[in-house]
């Protein structure tokens, strides 16, 4: 086995060496990709809707340099931890289910945003768009929770979805006339 001069294996120091950059560049990463989507999402905001929005820029600019950061960290994981597979199974493990809850907070953050510059259109008081919204939340928070049950059992999101469809079929024919009085009762009450 190759060493350097102080004696250590040449792989063990490139790992300590990646470590202490991943120490010094995250922090610093972080700070300046938020400053950077800040900014490049207050002049888009601008152009588009004149109002002041720098709360929900801030949100979305701190979720996403987050994400940005993290996926980085996702990436350069493996490299540094090459030949402990186990360890290097969980970190990408932890990562990906880290990966998946910051990119909800993105997608939320961002529909938040949506709906907030949507109110100053013209068209925000004949349609509106706040349940669309609602919905589409419920949805994306429900595929990933899927997904992070599926990267915690080792298993593909498919099978998890079947098993859901299939329980959903079982829950529809046992419940199928209480289902049905719910629906009749909102129809009377409409």
């Amino acid at each position: 086995q190759r060493t350097i001069g102080v004696g250590l294996p040449s792989d063990l120091t490139a790992r300590i060496i990646g470590v202490i950059l991943i120490a010094i560049l995250y922090p610093i990463l972080y700070p300046i990709s938020r400053r950077f989507i800040f900014t490049l999402l207050d002049h888009i905001l601008d152009w588009i809707v004149k109002d002041d929005l720098e709360l929900y820029e801030r949100k979305v600019a701190k979720r996403l340099s987050l994400f940005l950061s993290v996926c980085v960290l996702y990436a350069t994981l493996p490299f540094i931890l090459n030949g402990f597979n186990t360890a290097t199974q969980i970190t990408k493990d932890i990562t990906l289910i880290a990966l998946t809850v910051i990119g909800i907070l993105v997608v939320n953050s961002l529909l938040d945003m949506f709906l907030k510059v949507y109110s100053f259109s013209d068209s925000s008081d004949d349609i509106p768009l706040t349940g669309t919204v609602q919905v589409a939340k419920i949805l994306i928070y429900f595929v990933s929770t899927v997904f992070i049950i599926s990267i915690i059992l080792n298993k593909t999101p498919l099978y998890l979805l079947s098993g859901l469809g299939a329980l959903g079929a079982v829950l529809l024919l046992v419940f199928k006339d209480a289902i049905l009085g719910f629906v009749a009762g909102i129809q009377l009450i409409a």
